[in-house]
């Protein structure tokens, strides 16, 4: 019951969840490219060497959002918005739609 409360709580929540985890990833880098200056390396240097080590973190994001989530609710609510938004931007009238069938 926990499982399904928490994955509730984070989809309703999910911008804001996404926003905090792509800051402490930003952060585990900086502090990887800190530890790099430290060891003689230069900034430019480590910067490239810290984002080299942690990999991408668009992957590891989506990796711990296939955790918190479903990914069947996130792409049915993608594609339902879709829909709507394709459906107010030319709407079909039933008279119309009773004509074409």
């Amino acid at each position: 019951m926990k499982k399904l409360l928490r994955r509730i709580r984070y989809w309703l929540n999910r911008r804001r969840a996404a926003a905090e985890l792509a800051e402490e990833i930003e952060a585990h880098r900086r502090m990887r490219q800190e530890q790099l200056e430290q060891s003689g390396l230069s900034k430019q240097e480590a910067s490239f060497a810290s984002k080299r080590a942690m990999g991408n973190a668009v992957l590891a994001a989506e990796q711990a959002r296939e955790i918190w989530t479903w990914h069947w609710l996130d792409d049915a609510s993608r594609d339902l918005l879709l829909g709507l938004r394709g459906f107010r931007k030319s709407p079909v009238s039933v008279s119309t739609w009773r004509l074409s069938n």
